[in-house]
């Protein structure tokens, strides 16, 4: 069997079978990929939090009582600083902790941290880091 996608040099067109049947498309109309991107993978077992908070009131949270001090997990979570990262993509979750695996895709232009919704973590592009010093002159 022939591979779904095959590029003829000579006529500098590609066959591409989609599931309706092939077609034939010219190489100009066909988008090249940007490049290898990079990942950022966070490793939450190395990540520790706050081992005790201001609360002096008991909490209740998910069924789970916590005396006074003793943080709950996701405020051990919000005590750590958001994780800045060096490419567009941070890939967490997937490990010992339980969690499936996550990859958040970061803006370039908006500084604002984008957590993990199972984990809780929270990460910024450092390119958004930059692009908003340099915009707030």
């Amino acid at each position: 069997p022939e591979d779904c996608t095959r590029r003829h040099s000579a006529s500098n067109t590609m066959l591409a079978l989609t599931r309706h049947g092939a077609r034939l498309m010219k190489s100009s109309s066909v988008r090249a990929l940007a490049g290898p991107i990079s990942v950022h993978t966070c490793d939450e077992t190395a990540l520790i939090g706050a081992a005790s908070v201001k609360r002096t009131e008991p909490k209740l949270e998910m069924g789970v009582f916590y005396p006074p001090h003793v943080p709950s997990p996701m405020e051990g979570t919000f005590s750590i600083e958001p994780i800045v990262v060096d490419g567009l993509v941070a890939k967490t979750g997937g490990g010992a902790l339980g969690s499936p695996l996550q990859m958040i895709k970061l803006s370039p232009w908006d500084p604002t941290p984008k957590a993990c919704k199972y984990t809780g973590l929270r990460f910024v592009s450092k390119q958004a880091l930059e692009y908003a010093a340099r915009t707030q002159k």
